[in-house]
């Protein structure tokens, strides 16, 4: 987390060290004519008490960077990665840059982003939220008056202004779409590795689903898994070896499904007579399976675009949604061969 946020200054650090602005100026910038000993001193201390130099403490009052800051848990996603193309191109349109860090899906790593960021002195922040997100790390940009949009968020409340999908209604659609096939055994692949924000909300929807038709979820219904193709591999292999087994299977995330319906149909067992599978993402890979994975196409490209055009209305004031804290966008179940 940022600490002592505009509380320490070059002229604070002189004084504990006795050392003249200068030197201190000269040290936190590697001047070669510091002596070494010197410099070691004061990096030491500026690390310890949380000293950020302001990079942009010479621009004149009210003027703007014209950088945008975007923390995201990782760009290997599809998902993450067509959110960021969209917010980019927006950016970009509107004479912005954009600065896009990765948290590796730790805490630590989005403290670390946050601070940097902090630093550069950004306009606006853009954080796609994972379960590692604490919002506490953003704290010091709406301290400082700097706009905060979180992506993907599920009941985040103000000051932030959270833009995100309505998984609860992706996970009932889904769901539902199964129930009206005539399917009852509908097991769900769960993200137990917490690389999804949005599962617990699909699980709502899920839950809520069958719960309509009398179906009770029980243990079998819902399995630990992850989103990677050997994920859904592993549980199929588990499902496999079930007497009774399900005769639909919703996986978090397409890759998950994918890898589920090969070992699956490696077995003998046919998709979607059999069992029908179904994944979220839409996917490139969706396309390619054999059959073509049933899924959930998330507007991601319109999440990017709209968070940017929501910022600006937060930069220039003109807001049409002030009282609004999260703003919804609406999911498509896209049918195709697997069920």
């Amino acid at each position: 987390m940022i600490n002592n946020q505009g509380g320490i200054t070059i002229r604070d650090l002189a004084k504990m060290l006795d050392l003249s602005t200068a030197t201190i100026s000269r040290a936190l910038n590697n001047d070669p004519t510091v002596r070494p000993q010197t410099k070691r001193r004061v990096q030491k201390l500026a690390r310890g008490i949380g000293y950020r130099a302001n990079e942009h403490a010479r621009l004149l009052k009210h003027s703007r960077s014209h950088i945008l800051g975007c923390i995201v848990p990782r760009l290997d996603c599809n998902f993450t990665a067509t959110i960021v193309s969209g917010m980019e191109k927006s950016a970009r349109e509107t004479d912005y840059s954009l600065v896009i860090m990765q948290t590796n899906e730790t805490a630590e790593g989005e403290a670390s982003c946050a601070n940097a960021l902090y630093s550069k002195m950004v306009d606006g922040l853009f954080v796609v939220v994972s379960e590692s997100t604490k919002l506490a790390h953003f704290a010091p940009f709406i301290q400082r008056n700097v706009p905060v949009i979180l992506l993907n968020g599920a009941n985040e409340t103000s000051p932030y202004i959270n833009i995100a999908i309505d998984h609860a209604r992706s996970g009932y659609e889904v769901t539902r779409h199964f129930l009206e096939q005539g399917r009852e055994m509908i097991v769900y692949i769960a993200d137990s590795q917490g690389r999804l924000a949005a599962d617990p909300e699909r699980l709502k929807g899920y839950r809520r689903a069958l719960l309509e038709e009398g179906i009770v979820v029980g243990g079998r219904h819902i399995l630990k898994g992850g989103v990677s193709w050997a994920d859904g591999a592993k549980v199929a292999e588990s499902i496999l070896q079930w007497r009774q087994k399900p005769d639909a299977i919703i996986a978090a995330s397409d890759d998950c499904a994918a890898g589920c319906m090969s070992v699956l149909q490696g077995q003998g067992i046919m998709v979607p007579e059999e069992i029908a599978i179904a994944g979220f993402g839409n996917n490139p890979i969706s396309l390619v399976t054999q059959p073509s994975l049933t899924t959930v196409h998330y507007p991601a490209r319109q999440m990017g675009e709209s968070a940017v055009q929501e910022l600006m209305f937060q930069l220039d004031g003109s807001t049409p949604n002030k009282l609004i804290q999260s703003i919804l966008l609406r999911s498509d179940l896209i049918v195709r061969q697997s069920g």
